[in-house]
């Protein structure tokens, strides 16, 4: 009897472009977001640590993912911890070599990405939440904006809050999401670090939000 030839298995880290056009069909926006996209080694099971991580599953399919829209190096730092993470599973432990996919972002990316990937090969990841970078009130509010635009009628937006720029920023420029959807910490455990995150150069939010 012929063995049943193995699937392939590995992770893929890509960058989605997807075009969305606002509420009020104005404008056509492209969104980006980053996918961790992971294929089990045949016996690999969902249960275990990799339930805890709660991926999404591509249907009829024996791979599962991971989607974030979140910008700058608040994305990188996600993509590293989500590796580690994923390498710690049992599904690997005898396998020789885990193949990685590398099709995120740009030549920076990448460079920090072949600088990063020995230390979390060798499950010695040690890296610090990154800042948001600062930005100025008006650049602040022009971004939480045009977020908010995708999702509401321009009649229904208003004044752009301190709360509501503080919302956009721990969304899109810290782990907020990651934190809390991989149980790495509680909700409001994750909001309360990335709050700080956001403080440290965006004080003037806290006045009055």
């Amino acid at each position: 009897m012929r063995k049943k030839k193995p699937s392939p298995f590995g992770v893929e880290v890509t960058t989605v472009r997807t075009e969305q056009m606002d509420k009020d069909w104005r404008e056509l926006r492209t969104v980006l977001a980053h996918r961790i996209t992971l294929c089990l080694p045949d016996g690999g099971s969902l249960y275990g640590g990799l339930k805890a991580l709660a991926p999404s599953r591509w249907e009829g399919e024996d791979a599962y993912y991971w989607k974030y829209k979140i910008y700058n190096i608040s994305a990188l730092w996600v993509i590293f911890d989500l590796l580690a993470r994923i390498l710690d599973l049992p599904c690997w432990d005898d396998k020789e070599t885990i193949p990685l996919y590398w099709g995120m972002g740009n030549e920076k990316f990448l460079e920090k990405a072949k600088l990063f990937l020995p230390e979390i090969n060798q499950r010695s990841l040690n890296l610090a939440m990154p800042k948001p970078f600062a930005m100025s009130l008006e650049a602040l509010e022009s971004r939480t904006k045009r977020g908010m635009q995708l999702r509401f009628h321009s009649h229904e937006i208003g004044k752009i809050t301190n709360k509501a720029m503080i919302s956009y920023l721990r969304h899109h420029y810290t782990p907020y999401d990651y934190l809390w959807q991989t149980a790495k910490m509680s909700r409001e455990d994750a909001q309360t670090a990335c709050n700080d995150l956001i403080r440290s150069d965006h004080e003037f939010l806290w006045e009055n939000a």
